[in-house]
Protein backbone atom coordinates (compact mmCIF):
# COMPACT_ATOMS: atom_id res chain seq x y z
CA UNK A 1 0.00 0.00 0.00
CA UNK A 2 2.80 2.45 0.86
CA UNK A 3 4.26 2.02 -2.62
CA UNK A 4 0.91 2.88 -4.19
CA UNK A 5 0.57 5.92 -1.95
CA UNK A 6 4.09 7.08 -2.84
CA UNK A 7 3.45 6.53 -6.54
CA UNK A 8 0.15 8.42 -6.40
CA UNK A 9 1.75 11.30 -4.48
CA UNK A 10 4.65 11.60 -6.95
CA UNK A 11 2.27 11.45 -9.90
CA UNK A 12 0.05 14.08 -8.26
CA UNK A 13 3.06 16.40 -7.85
CA UNK A 14 3.93 15.92 -11.52
CA UNK A 15 0.37 16.65 -12.65
CA UNK A 16 0.01 19.60 -10.29
CA UNK A 17 3.06 21.20 -11.91
CA UNK A 18 1.76 20.37 -15.39
CA UNK A 19 -1.62 21.92 -14.61
CA UNK A 20 0.04 25.06 -13.25
CA UNK A 21 2.25 25.30 -16.35
CA UNK A 22 -0.79 24.95 -18.58
CA UNK A 23 -2.72 27.57 -16.62
CA UNK A 24 0.21 29.98 -16.81
CA UNK A 25 0.51 29.55 -20.60
CA UNK A 26 -3.24 29.64 -21.25
CA UNK A 27 -3.47 33.01 -19.53
CA UNK A 28 -0.71 34.49 -21.68
CA UNK A 29 2.12 34.47 -19.16
CA UNK A 30 5.53 32.87 -19.25
CA UNK A 31 7.04 30.91 -16.38
CA UNK A 32 9.88 33.41 -16.19
CA UNK A 33 7.44 36.32 -15.93
CA UNK A 34 5.53 34.70 -13.05
CA UNK A 35 8.75 33.69 -11.27
CA UNK A 36 9.98 37.29 -11.50
CA UNK A 37 6.64 38.71 -10.30
CA UNK A 38 6.64 36.42 -7.29
CA UNK A 39 10.33 36.97 -6.50
CA UNK A 40 11.48 33.40 -7.08
CA UNK A 41 14.58 32.31 -8.95
CA UNK A 42 13.57 31.16 -12.42
CA UNK A 43 15.47 27.88 -12.06
CA UNK A 44 13.78 27.02 -8.74
CA UNK A 45 10.41 27.97 -10.21
CA UNK A 46 10.96 25.72 -13.24
CA UNK A 47 12.07 22.86 -10.98
CA UNK A 48 8.92 23.19 -8.87
CA UNK A 49 6.71 23.10 -11.93
CA UNK A 50 8.51 19.92 -13.00
CA UNK A 51 8.01 18.41 -9.51
CA UNK A 52 11.75 18.31 -8.78
CA UNK A 53 11.06 18.86 -5.85
CA UNK A 54 7.31 19.21 -5.61
CA UNK A 55 5.98 22.74 -5.43
CA UNK A 56 5.18 24.07 -1.96
CA UNK A 57 1.45 24.65 -1.55
CA UNK A 58 1.96 28.31 -0.64
CA UNK A 59 3.86 28.89 -3.90
CA UNK A 60 1.12 27.13 -5.86
CA UNK A 61 -1.43 29.44 -4.20
CA UNK A 62 0.66 32.52 -5.05
CA UNK A 63 0.86 31.44 -8.69
CA UNK A 64 -2.89 30.92 -8.82
CA UNK A 65 -3.57 34.32 -7.28
CA UNK A 66 -1.14 35.93 -9.70
CA UNK A 67 -2.72 34.41 -12.83
CA UNK A 68 -6.32 34.51 -11.64
CA UNK A 69 -7.23 30.86 -11.19
CA UNK A 70 -8.49 28.95 -8.15
CA UNK A 71 -5.96 26.54 -6.63
CA UNK A 72 -8.77 24.06 -5.97
CA UNK A 73 -9.39 23.85 -9.73
CA UNK A 74 -5.73 23.08 -10.40
CA UNK A 75 -5.61 20.53 -7.58
CA UNK A 76 -8.87 18.96 -8.75
CA UNK A 77 -7.59 18.50 -12.30
CA UNK A 78 -4.30 17.03 -11.06
CA UNK A 79 -6.21 14.64 -8.80
CA UNK A 80 -8.50 13.64 -11.66
CA UNK A 81 -5.49 12.88 -13.88
CA UNK A 82 -4.01 10.62 -11.18
CA UNK A 83 -7.33 8.77 -10.89
CA UNK A 84 -7.58 8.42 -14.67
CA UNK A 85 -4.11 6.89 -14.78
CA UNK A 86 -4.24 4.74 -11.65
CA UNK A 87 -7.93 4.40 -10.84
CA UNK A 88 -9.60 5.80 -7.75
CA UNK A 89 -7.61 5.04 -4.61
CA UNK A 90 -9.01 2.30 -2.42
CA UNK A 91 -11.79 1.25 -4.79
CA UNK A 92 -10.67 -2.40 -4.86
CA UNK A 93 -10.21 -2.61 -1.12
CA UNK A 94 -13.52 -0.90 -0.49
CA UNK A 95 -15.38 -3.28 -2.80
CA UNK A 96 -13.71 -6.29 -1.12
CA UNK A 97 -14.73 -4.99 2.31
CA UNK A 98 -18.24 -4.27 1.07
CA UNK A 99 -18.48 -7.80 -0.31
CA UNK A 100 -17.47 -9.31 3.04
CA UNK A 101 -19.94 -7.06 4.85
CA UNK A 102 -22.74 -8.04 2.46
CA UNK A 103 -21.97 -11.74 2.97
CA UNK A 104 -21.96 -11.34 6.74
CA UNK A 105 -25.23 -9.42 6.61
CA UNK A 106 -26.84 -12.22 4.58
CA UNK A 107 -25.60 -14.85 7.04
CA UNK A 108 -26.95 -12.89 10.02
CA UNK A 109 -30.19 -12.14 8.19
CA UNK A 110 -30.74 -15.82 7.44
CA UNK A 111 -30.29 -16.72 11.09
CA UNK A 112 -27.28 -18.91 10.32
CA UNK A 113 -25.07 -16.99 12.71
CA UNK A 114 -25.42 -16.86 16.46
CA UNK A 115 -24.34 -13.30 17.14
CA UNK A 116 -24.58 -13.66 20.90
CA UNK A 117 -20.95 -13.07 21.66
CA UNK A 118 -18.91 -14.28 24.58
CA UNK A 119 -19.08 -10.82 26.15
CA UNK A 120 -22.83 -11.16 26.61
CA UNK A 121 -22.50 -14.55 28.27
CA UNK A 122 -19.45 -13.73 30.37
CA UNK A 123 -20.26 -13.55 34.08
CA UNK A 124 -17.46 -10.98 34.54
CA UNK A 125 -18.75 -8.58 31.88
CA UNK A 126 -19.91 -5.94 34.36
CA UNK A 127 -16.60 -6.00 36.20
CA UNK A 128 -14.67 -5.64 32.90
CA UNK A 129 -16.68 -2.55 31.95
CA UNK A 130 -15.83 -0.74 35.19
CA UNK A 131 -13.08 1.86 35.10
CA UNK A 132 -10.06 0.86 37.20
CA UNK A 133 -9.72 2.92 40.37
CA UNK A 134 -5.95 2.79 40.81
Amino acid sequence: MANEIDTRAQLFGKYLGAELKGAIRSRGYSQAEIADRLGHARSSFANWLNAKPSIPVEVAEKICLCIGVELKEIVGRAHQRVNEEMGAYGTERMSEQQSVLEQLTRVIGNGRLNYTTAAYRDENKKREMETPTD
